[in-house]
């Protein structure tokens, strides 16, 4: 838990621009009509995490007026939280309210009175600890703390899918579907995520090393197919020119049906 004095902190300028921009899109009702439409929300849902969409899907939102408004201003946003090294509060702005919580525990921007404790609800003992997939070809389950034993009936998290953590082991976690390993070959799959923290709006991850080699040697077979079919096409089509052209040389050359020497 932070220090007591770390949410009563004073803001730097930085993150009371951060607050404008949130107050702008408090206020934006245009913003918040569009977060209404399936396709939007939908968008947003799978930038946030929360319900990851095949690539394929995707495709269309570049076209898309209404998906490519609310992405720009959140860009917005998110320049103004890199200026003052934070992270973007993006469920600030789903909630339509201009304060958020640092993961220092530092407090930003006005927030509501606090309850009197008459009223004051307890606070959970525990955090919940949520990770985010870091790995761009996602992490398969296990069925218990051991990389051999994947879970081959479930599909595990996806590049920048959010898990929520039941237990914590070593370098495994367990979420509600299996077991998952935090470390693969010195390299960290996921990393921790707050309720009000996201770096950065997620960009499509590379192609893993794997398949870029597996696509390159598909596409080199396609290629070496199509060329020996090109050869063939004019093969033929050389043989059936020249078998016309001897038929029409020997009718010319002949007299009487005998071949001039």
């Amino acid at each position: 838990m932070a220090p007591p004095d770390a949410a009563a902190a004073e803001p730097s300028a930085e993150l009371r621009e951060v607050v404008e921009v949130l107050k702008l899109l408090k206020a934006d009702e245009s913003l918040h009509d569009l977060l209404e439409r399936p396709e939007v929300l939908r968008a947003v849902k799978h930038w946030t995490g929360e319900e990851r969409l095949p690539l394929e899907q995707c495709d269309d939102w570049e076209a898309d007026s209404n998906v490519m408004s609310v992405l720009n201003k959140f860009k917005r946003l998110q320049f103004v939280c890199r200026r003052a090294g934070s992270g973007v509060p993006l469920q600030a702005v789903l909630e339509r309210r201009a304060y958020f919580t640092l993961p220092t525990g530092q407090r930003v921007g006005e927030w509501p009175e606090e309850p009197s404790d008459s009223t004051r609800q307890a606070e959970p003992a525990e955090k919940t600890l949520r990770l985010r997939c870091i790995c761009a070809d996602g992490v398969a389950y296990r069925k218990s703390p051991d990389m051999g034993d994947k879970d081959k009936s479930l599909v595990g998290p996806r590049y920048f899918d959010v898990i929520t953590v039941l237990e914590l082991k070593g370098d495994w976690v367990r979420a509600e579907k299996g077991w998952l390993p935090l470390i693969f070959k010195d390299e960290a799959l996921f990393q921790e995520v707050g309720p009000d923290d996201l770096e950065e709006l997620p960009e499509r991850p590379r192609m893993s090393l794997k398949k870029q080699i597996a696509w390159q040697v598909g596409f080199g077979i396609f290629a070496i197919v199509m060329a020996k079919v090109s050869v063939w096409y004019n093969m033929s089509e050389h043989g059936s020119a020249m078998w016309a052209l001897n038929a029409l040389n020997g009718s010319a050359d002949s007299v009487d049906g005998h071949e001039f020497e």
